[in-house]
């Protein structure tokens, strides 16, 4: 009897345990960017799912901060959902993240989700959670299983040093709205062709800030940018061939080599042909995630998250006052 009550005060002490030596960094009041890949279960198959949200915090209180999605989407096989009301908490102090809400596609149809998630692992490039959960279309429902990771969404821009040329400030960048991608010399072949010194030359030419992908940033720097509407990137094309950047989006339902996806452009952005040694620019309008990516070079690539230039608790309370004019 006493061996049977000693095992849930074990079960106990060991989450407590586990509890401690994990702790999420995630900052009320801020943006971030959570991304995850699975599978949706039901009796009969398995199709992969994939989330992408951008997600608002709001102030703590006590041990519990409440979230807002405010952009993004949800895959069921090779159907898209995109964010319609999806809110959620995260409790513990950052331990356990929970979401609900609905997201519908572009002919109208809705899926609702409910997920709990797990604080896995931290770094200092961001927090690696595990979701559960349901994802449902009228009366059929998918359990899901997600691993996801959570990473600060900031406003700085790289520092960008190419030898001989004054390089803009960051405050310039910002002021101007225009902020210059490099396709580093190799990036067609993922730098096969270069030499160690080549190679390393170009990893270090750029000052890479936290967040950025070191294996993708040896083709094309920086490769993950949050901006505001209205901004201008201007590729410039330093590799031996041309390439031509689209905005894209992933058919998760067709796995590539390497865990990969199948991508095709989208129509909201495209450079068109940048040939060697010169440049393209594209306004960038739009709110909400984009995914840039070379086609015929789908490694060269990049993320994007473009919101308006406003305070997220102003993003949050601004939400908040539309659902209640909504009841």
């Amino acid at each position: 009897m006493k061996a049977v009550l000693a095992i849930p005060i074990l079960l106990i002490l060991a989450l407590g345990i586990s509890l401690q030596e994990v702790k999420a960094d995630l900052v009320p009041e801020e943006a971030y960017l959570l991304e995850g890949f699975g599978f949706a279960v039901t009796e009969d198959v398995i199709k992969n799912s994939q989330i992408d949200f951008l997600i608002d915090l709001d102030r703590q209180i006590g041990s519990t901060t409440k979230l807002v999605v405010e952009d993004g989407f949800v895959t069921l096989g090779n159907m898209e959902f995109t964010v319609v009301d999806i809110t959620g908490s995260v409790l513990r102090d950052g331990h356990f993240i929970r979401l609900s809400g609905t997201a519908d596609d572009s002919l109208g149809n809705q899926v609702s989700l409910s997920a709990f998630g797990r604080l896995i692992e931290d770094s200092q490039e961001g927090s690696v959670y595990s979701f559960t959960g349901r994802l449902s279309e009228g009366i059929f429902s998918n359990k899901i299983i997600l691993t996801t990771k959570i990473t600060q969404i900031t406003s700085d821009l790289p520092t960008i040093t190419t030898p001989g040329e004054p390089t803009p400030t960051l405050e310039e960048q910002i002021a101007e709205k225009e902020i210059v991608i490099r396709i580093f010399p190799g990036a067609f072949d993922q730098g096969f062709d270069l030499t160690y010194i080549e190679a390393r030359k170009a990893a270090t030419e750029a000052t890479f800030e936290q967040g950025d992908d070191p294996t993708r940033a040896r083709y094309l720097y920086p490769n993950r940018l949050t901006i505001t509407p209205g901004t201008t990137l201007t590729f410039q094309n330093d590799d031996t061939v041309s390439h031509s950047i689209v905005s894209a989006k992933r058919d998760t339902n067709a796995r590539g080599i390497g865990h990969d996806f199948r991508m095709f452009a989208d129509g909201r952005v495209a450079t068109g042909e940048i040939p060697p040694g010169e440049s393209r620019s594209v306004l960038i309008t739009d709110k909400g995630f984009l995914f840039l990516v070379d086609l015929d070079y789908a490694w060269v690539r990049m993320d994007v998250v473009s919101f308006p230039e406003v305070s997220q608790s102003q993003i949050i309370r601004s939400v908040n006052d539309a659902r209640q004019k909504g009841n």
